[in-house]
């Protein structure tokens, strides 16, 4: 009976170091890099009103090769998320926008607080509250067998498709209260991210403000 008793608390032993070695594997995996293209359809309204500033900066230049760069660059947008466990930080690529964007947004998931850092402050936020609405509605997007939700975010409806990871929170900015890879989120206006490479690498490191 006596070695029966240590036999299972051998047993018991091994068992928890598997747990552990296990847990200890998905914190490392859990870092890494996310790149979404943010794209939106740009008015004529819009265009409009930047046309005296494509003439102020053409110096000699055709106003409609300004007026084509400009309406590039408000039209899509590359972003780099890195994560690492229950931190992530959300920006322009740098090598997309020529140098480092100074506009990030940090979340903290232990906290449930987005993080602002400007110039003169930080600013601190709970996560902005949302009930998402998960349906039965599945669609591929390139590798991704994603499930539609849906939810009110500041005021307008947005479209999320992801891919259910208790282990992961991937998002684009602040979009948050789903568990797993948001592959592709689609706001009222028709502005849209779109996840475009998801690399995991346990060098990465998160350091909030």
């Amino acid at each position: 009976m006596k070695a029966q008793k240590i036999g299972l608390k051998i047993k018991f032993f091994f068992v928890l170091l598997f747990l552990f070695a296990f847990s200890t594997a998905c914190d490392e995996s859990q870092s890494g890099k996310a790149t979404y293209t943010f794209t939106i359809q740009v008015s004529d309204e819009f265009m409009q009103k930047q046309r005296e500033t494509a003439e102020a900066m053409a110096g000699g230049k055709s106003v409609e090769d300004i007026m084509k760069m400009i309406k590039s660059v408000n039209s899509k947008r590359i972003y780099t998320l890195f994560f690492q466990e229950n931190k992530t930080v959300f920006s322009m690529d740098t090598e997309w926008y020529g140098q480092e964007d100074t506009n990030k947004t940090y979340l903290n998931y232990r906290t449930k607080e987005v993080i602002y850092p400007r110039e003169s402050e930080i600013s601190r936020e709970a996560f902005p509250k949302a009930n998402w609405e998960i349906t039965d509605e599945t669609k591929k997007i390139e590798k991704w067998n994603a499930r539609k939700a849906i939810a009110e975010f500041d005021g307008q409806t947005i479209t999320a498709w992801f891919v259910k990871d208790d282990n992961l929170r991937i998002t684009p900015k602040n979009y948050t209260g789903l568990d797993g890879i948001v592959v592709e989120l689609i706001l009222e206006k028709g502005a849209k991210y779109t996840l475009t490479n998801l690399e995991f690498d346990k060098s990465i490191k998160v350091d909030l403000p």
